[in-house]
């Protein structure tokens, strides 16, 4: 789980400084996928959220959606769908609302599979999401 406001362990001053202050080395968020193959995720953003944006392995999970209060935007890699759901459990399909470039390897596709290893994770916190990897097992043909 991403939470709302950590994104960099850095200091965050009350005034309106043009740069941030970070620590080198220290916040940095990942999201591991331990198979060998690249796998399909779901990220689950949680409102309130306006047009969210994930960037996962130098790939950018983009949908132009408000989600609200209580709500959730749901991107599923594994059967291809996107919905936003309403804090009463009313669904809406937002799948046309996908933004970027939707090719595999695009660097915006919003189905884009995670591969192998920690894969760095930035958003700009102002909304709490997670990310489920879905590891892909191969049958290696042993005992026929």
């Amino acid at each position: 789980m991403f939470s709302k406001g950590d994104t960099s362990g850095g200091l965050n001053f009350p005034f309106d400084f043009p740069f941030g202050f970070a620590l080198s080395g220290t916040g940095s968020r990942f999201v591991e996928n331990p198979g060998f193959e690249p796998a399909p995720i779901r990220l689950t953003v949680y409102g309130p959220a306006k047009s969210p944006v994930v960037i996962i392995g130098g790939n950018r999970y983009e949908v132009n959606a408000e989600v609200k209060e209580g709500g959730r935007l749901v991107i599923d890699g594994t059967v291809k769908t996107i919905n936003v759901e309403d804090a009463y459990g009313r669904t809406e399909n937002v799948f046309s609302k996908r933004c970027g470039n939707q090719r595999e390897g695009s660097g915006s596709y919003v189905f884009q599979k995670v591969d192998p290893g920690h894969q760095s994770v930035t958003w700009d916190g102002s909304f709490a999401f997670e990310v489920i990897v879905f590891e892909r097992g191969s049958e290696s043909g042993w005992g026929r």
